[in-house]
């Protein structure tokens, strides 16, 4: 059997060149502390050329028969096209959902949604207007959800600026999952 300590747990970041095709690792995503995995990331471009990447973390020990839930969104950030990184950063807390999605809405604010799995479930948003330097966490988009089988949000800006967010939960405890949308401003 493989050890998970064997195993990247991190986030590659490659360069794709379209005229020919090939790929090229640029940088990574690493976490200094072995016992966070980092997977399914979101990442943007802002305008002046940094990047940020929103990052689903969990904790490895629950892998290998630990009793300590994490399941959050981490943020890096990089200056420099992608080829170095900043340590990823727990913005909610330890249980407060997972994966996100990341957007840059007309008017410049940073939206990042995420679904949390603990009750009340539900489809939640960040924002930030500062760039990604600081959060607003926790803002519901659809609240009360049946079950902890939700999430994997993405959103888009309407031209009107409402955003429209799709994501897949239960309508109801015994029912089977369905893709929703949720119109919000």
């Amino acid at each position: 059997g493989t050890k998970f300590d064997d195993i990247f747990c991190g986030i590659e970041v490659h360069r794709f060149d379209t005229e020919s095709g090939e790929t090229e690792l640029i940088g990574k995503i690493v976490s200094s502390d072995k016992n966070v995995v980092l997977n399914e990331p979101h990442m943007i471009e802002l305008p002046d050329g940094r990047l940020i990447c929103h990052i689903r973390g969990e904790n490895l020990e629950l892998f290998n028969g630990g009793d300590e839930l994490i399941f959050t969104v981490f943020q890096s950030v990089s200056d420099d096209g992608g080829k170095t990184w900043s340590e990823p950063v727990m913005l909610l807390d330890k249980t407060g959902g997972a994966p996100p999605h990341l957007i840059q809405l007309s008017a410049g604010e940073l939206v990042s949604v995420y679904g949390r799995r603990k009750k009340p479930y539900g489809i939640m948003a960040m924002v930030s207007l500062d760039g990604g330097e600081t959060w607003q966490t926790d803002i519901p988009i659809c609240e009360n959800l049946a079950t902890d089988d939700l999430g994997y949000p993405t959103t888009v800006e309407l031209d009107d600026g409402t955003l429209v967010t799709v994501f897949y939960a239960a309508e109801g405890e015994n029912s089977p999952c369905v893709v929703l949308q949720q119109k919000w401003k």
